[in-house]
């Protein structure tokens, strides 16, 4: 169709001279041929490269169905989107996520994410190590577990301010680590909405004890 045309830059009469193979790559061809006659048509499959009539080699997203022709002749439709920048663009935001974890991974101040059930979600390494829990002993707890007794009143007002949207500014609190001691942490929590409802909150705090 017009579209092909465009997109692969074969004039129509080229197209109609060619075969599949002609646009795909070496392994593509031989996959290609291996899945069909393993299941009859393809559905949204991707991995295929297709080579373009200037020598660009785009990446692709193919389904086939068979056509009932003549019984002498077999023929199939296919359906083919050049997929290229999506695929990229998501290459490039795994790349930005795993910058990203690094950097939470790597930093040292306490980083954690609470939910609006006030149950933890993630935490990095710091956090971790500072309170001396692993993450999956976190995220089956409150955060109201790990506070102090005598801090809970006042964090429960403030966190429930949070989650109003109000601007909570600098946080001092106290943690109780899981051998018992005591950690006194200084930082902010903010609020994530979506579609105006909170989703999560997002906490950093640095372990002020010694200080």
């Amino acid at each position: 169709n017009a579209a092909a045309i465009e997109s692969y830059g074969y004039t129509r009469d080229e197209f109609l001279n060619m075969t599949v193979h002609d646009i795909l790559l070496e392994d593509s061809a031989e996959r290609m041929q291996h899945l069909l006659a393993r299941h009859g048509n393809l559905y949204r499959s991707t991995g295929w490269k297709h080579l373009k009539r200037d020598g660009t080699v785009i990446d692709v997203e193919m389904s086939s169905h068979t056509l009932p022709l003549r019984a002498s002749r077999k023929a199939r439709l296919v359906l083919a989107s050049d997929i290229t920048k999506r695929l990229r663009a998501e290459a490039l935001l795994r790349e930005s996520e795993e910058r990203y974890r690094d950097l939470f991974e790597s930093a040292s101040d306490l980083i954690f994410s609470v939910g609006p059930d006030c149950m933890f979600l993630f935490v990095n390494r710091a956090c971790q190590e500072t309170l001396g829990y692993t993450e999956s002993e976190m995220v089956g707890l409150s955060i109201f577990d790990l506070l102090k007794k005598t801090e809970l009143p006042h964090f429960r007002v403030r966190f429930r301010d949070m989650l109003n949207g109000k601007n909570l500014g600098r946080i001092q609190t106290i943690f109780i680590a899981k051998d018992g001691s005591e950690v006194v942490v200084e930082g902010s929590m903010s609020a994530k909405l979506e579609k105006g409802e909170v989703v999560s909150t997002r906490a950093i705090f640095r372990d002020v004890t010694e200080r």
